[in-house]
């Protein structure tokens, strides 16, 4: 060793550039290493810091954003009022944006509560969601009861302590970065002190920022309560607003039944009013010439359908017509058309383009005073002596010829209404809009009229019932009377519909002629 030293010694004293160089170097190259390594600290505790400011953030707003939702929800509930959907709606993205960006800072810390934090997460939104389409139904109460019922708030309890997990991971995330930081920084400063004295320097830089760090903490976490304390604060003032909203619904759910009832009355006296007007089968049993049976089906207590059979002056008028939607308004309006038509009929009017265009100006100015939008399709049908003369716009009668000897076999001609008027109620003057139609029938020759209800009703499939359904159904029957045509049609549509409900009023009216002479159809303006 001592040999080792004499002979160091003389190659410094034979070569002072060589060592001066070398020490040069080493002390460049050391000093450059102490200076990466304290460059490189300095940035990675600079991103530890900020990551966990950020994930600290993040995680304060997951709380606030998640308390937001469920307040929105449950006083949508309480309230009946979709703005709090709205509400919901608008903050629902910003948590889940929230979240996102806290797997993408914390990954492995979010996996620590991922399953349960998201099970929980999914059965809550279906909860939520479940609870807005019971409020746009109008079962608030329903809606109520499910936010409030324990299994929602054992998934509340189940994503809270997702949450807290998740917050948890974060935090153990963190110190587990800061002890690895610190374990890197103590080498390194042993590193440091033992080759250059300069690196004093760099520690003097990180022990400043480490305390600045402490300092920002200490302030988040001060901030961190305040927010809190506000946040418990915020939900004592909601409950107790929930409490008088509660109070106030219940008082409203009051007054709303016994406005329920008064409304309900009033539907019955239309409904009954609408039924008693409907012609009845002892008068339609005198019409000489004709064999005729009638059915009408409303989709709710009142319906939107007209017909009516009524004779004058051994002339027949038989009218069919379809209010656009249903229930009171429509009812009330078919029953203005029914009276009306009786008006006219009652004053001889017989020009089919007066009789129509007087009809339209009346329902017209009544339904801009109603200040409503309703219209409806009609076609009047004129019988006198075997000719059957149409006008207005409906659906397409159907005429079913009977056979004759040499074709035994019955002939179905369908006639368009869609070129003999207008909707009526829908323009003031409709005037050159109407024409008609004559069609003389022979014994045994059917004309089936019908609304829409009947054709556009719709099977499990979705397929409708369909015009040419029921043209085949009255041609198999066509020798029957017409009630047991009418019965067999009303069969085979119930029938192809099933168990399907109903969505439109349904009106079925078929007549038959008993006795006369032949006839062919012919079109006049």
């Amino acid at each position: 060793m001592k040999r080792l030293g004499l002979k160091f010694n003389k190659f410094t004293h034979s070569h002072p550039i060589e060592v001066i160089t070398i020490a040069i170097l080493i002390s460049l190259g050391l000093f450059g290493k102490v200076t990466w390594n304290v460059w490189s600290m300095s940035r990675n505790f600079q991103a530890v810091i900020i990551n966990e400011f950020e994930l600290q953030k993040l995680s304060s707003s997951i709380v606030h954003l998640d308390e937001v939702l469920t307040m929105s929800a449950r006083m949508a509930a309480t309230t009946g009022n979709l703005k709090w959907e709205d509400r919901y709606r608008k903050f629902e993205p910003e948590l889940d944006a929230i979240i996102k960006k806290t797997i993408q800072l914390a990954p492995t810390a979010y996996e620590a509560g991922a399953i349960q934090t998201d099970d929980a997460n999914i059965k809550l939104v279906e909860m939520e969601d479940r609870a807005f389409e019971l409020i746009r139904q109008g079962r608030q109460e329903e809606a109520l009861s499910l936010l409030l019922s324990p299994e929602y708030d054992r998934q509340k309890t189940l994503y809270t302590t997702g949450i807290n997990t998740t917050i948890s991971a974060i935090q153990t995330q963190i110190t587990s970065e800061l002890n690895s930081f610190q374990e890197r920084l103590f080498f390194s400063g042993t590193f440091a002190t033992s080759s250059l004295m300069i690196l004093a320097i760099a520690w003097g830089a990180v022990i400043k920022l480490i305390k600045q760090y402490i300092q920002e903490r200490k302030t988040a976490e001060k901030a961190l309560k305040i927010a809190k304390d506000k946040l418990e604060l915020r939900v004592e003032e909601r409950t107790a607003q929930l409490a008088r909203s509660n109070r106030e619904v219940a008082l409203l759910n009051e007054r709303l039944k016994a406005e329920n009832l008064r409304l309900s009355a009033e539907v019955d006296v239309t409904r009954k009013l609408q039924q008693m007007i409907l012609p009845k089968a002892e008068e339609l049993c005198q019409i000489p010439g004709l064999d005729i049976a009638g059915f009408m089906e409303p989709a709710s207590e009142v319906g939107g359908d007209y017909y009516d059979v009524l004779q004058r002056n051994g002339r027949v008028k038989i009218g069919i017509g379809d209010v656009t939607g249903h229930g009171l308004e429509s009812g009330v309006l078919m029953l203005m058309v029914q009276t009306a038509v009786r008006t006219l009929l009652e004053n001889n009017e017989t020009n089919h383009k007066k009789f129509l265009s007087a009809l339209n100006r009346t329902i017209y100015d009544n339904v801009q005073r109603m200040n409503s939008d309703k219209n409806l399709t009609l076609m009047l049908l004129d019988y006198y002596q075997g000719i059957l003369t149409a006008s207005g716009q409906h659906e397409q009668m159907i005429l079913v010829r009977s056979g004759t000897l040499l074709d035994a076999e019955a002939a179905v001609e369908i006639i368009d209404t869609i070129d003999l008027g207008f909707p009526i109620g829908l323009e003031e003057n409709i005037v050159h809009f109407i024409a008609q139609t004559k069609v003389y029938l022979q014994p045994g020759d059917v004309v089936v009229l019908y609304t829409d209800g009947i054709t556009e009703a719709e099977n499990e499939r979705g397929d409708f019932y369909g015009l040419e359904r029921l043209c085949e159904t009255v041609k198999q029957n066509y020798y029957r009377s017409a009630t047991e045509i009418l019965q067999a049609a009303i069969a085979d549509w119930r029938g192809y519909i099933g168990d399907r409900r109903v969505d439109d009023d349904i009106t079925l009216l078929v007549f038959k002629r008993i006795g006369g002479a032949d006839g062919n159809s012919i079109n006049n303006d």
